[in-house]
């Protein structure tokens, strides 16, 4: 694994004990999730929510995506309502237009950059509690040990 992190799903704010059934319901039954856009497509968003998806953004469960958290929480909104429209829908011919080959909605990420490591370490702090993959001071001591003695 590497120098990841693996963290519970009951730690993560506003993600309840039925959305993590759905969530680790679909992943085990047909896999591992490949992007958000896949997540969104799979699972039951009456029970997986959109408090529940911004709470996993934010904390980072979706990093593995190498899409930027602000790149996905401005396309969430879009992503959904394609997402639960599909979801009506399913087996109807016209929806091949709408999904890839892998069954995914197509993802159109908007070319803007990161939130600032201040606004992801406060997300991460909002979603679980504490900070987990940086702290807020770290800069500061990045800058200390710049200065001379």
């Amino acid at each position: 694994m590497g120098n990841q992190i693996r963290f519970g799903l009951t730690a993560v704010k506003n993600v309840g004990d039925a959305a993590i059934d759905i969530i680790l319901g679909d992943r085990e039954a047909r896999g591992r999730f490949q992007s958000l856009s896949d997540f969104c497509h799979r699972v039951d968003l009456r029970k997986v929510n959109r408090r529940v998806i911004e709470s996993l953004i934010k904390c980072g469960a979706f990093d593995f995506s190498k899409a930027h958290r602000s790149q996905m929480l401005t396309i969430l909104g879009e992503l959904l309502e394609q997402s639960q429209w599909t979801q009506k829908r399913k087996g109807e011919p016209q929806l091949s237009m709408l999904i890839d080959h892998s069954g995914a909605l197509k993802e159109d990420y908007p070319d803007i950059d990161e939130f600032p490591e201040n606004q992801l370490v406060a997300f991460e702090k909002e979603t679980i509690g504490f900070y987990i993959s940086r702290h807020p001071c770290h800069v500061m001591r990045t800058r200390l040990k710049d200065i001379p003695s």
